[in-house]
């Protein structure tokens, strides 16, 4: 139980990094202007410029950035980006790539490069075949540009990490008592 919780500790300064950047960028106003420019070229795809962010958030953490398609009004685009965030290439597989690629290539990084380059289409591809309805007209107020407060941030970010180790611990703390439970006892309830 404790190497488990200890795991999702030692993932926290990434999370927290994530959501700080996404709590200063929505504060400042830089996000709806963001949503704004991407969505014409969004729109060829089928999508809304909304999913920018969590398309560009699935390199940071693809679970994350599920968990931002909330912010999505439209459930069909909702769907649709769900489906192409695996595709997208997270932090978490950068490692792996690299070891495979040094294993079998002389030069990783191109390879590397090209994986992160081939999921991205795939995502693209997916977007694309599965685009059958029109979408629906882009509406968003710009928020106004300024510079975020600290108390608000920082109120944000330890909110956020308390939700993200409630979760992940409730998760970890269930999975370790099925694991007791179907270990301790035998087929027939014995000890």
């Amino acid at each position: 139980l404790l190497s488990g919780l200890g795991a999702v500790l030692g993932f926290l300064p990434q999370i927290l990094m994530l959501f700080l950047f996404l709590i200063l960028l929505e504060e400042s106003g830089f996000l709806s202007r963001l949503a704004a420019l991407t969505d014409g070229a969004f729109a060829k795809i089928g999508l809304s410029g909304r999913a920018v962010f969590s398309l560009v958030m699935g390199f940071g953490c693809t679970a994350a950035a599920i968990l931002t398609t909330r912010g999505l009004d439209d459930k069909r685009v909702q769907r649709r980006t769900i489906l192409c965030l695996p595709y997208i290439s997270c932090s978490a597989k950068l490692p792996v790539y690299l070891t495979l690629s040094a294993s079998f290539f002389p030069d990783p990084f191109l390879v590397v490069l090209l994986l992160y380059a081939l999921g991205v289409a795939i995502a693209l591809l997916a977007a694309v075949v599965t685009d059958r309805a029109p979408r629906s007209p882009f509406v968003m107020e710009l928020a106004p540009l300024q510079c975020p407060r600290p108390l608000f941030v920082v109120k944000s970010l330890l909110f956020q990490a308390k939700q993200f180790i409630i979760k992940t611990a409730t998760v970890i703390l269930a999975f370790f008592l099925a694991s007791w439970l179907l270990s301790s006892f035998d087929w027939q309830m014995h000890l």
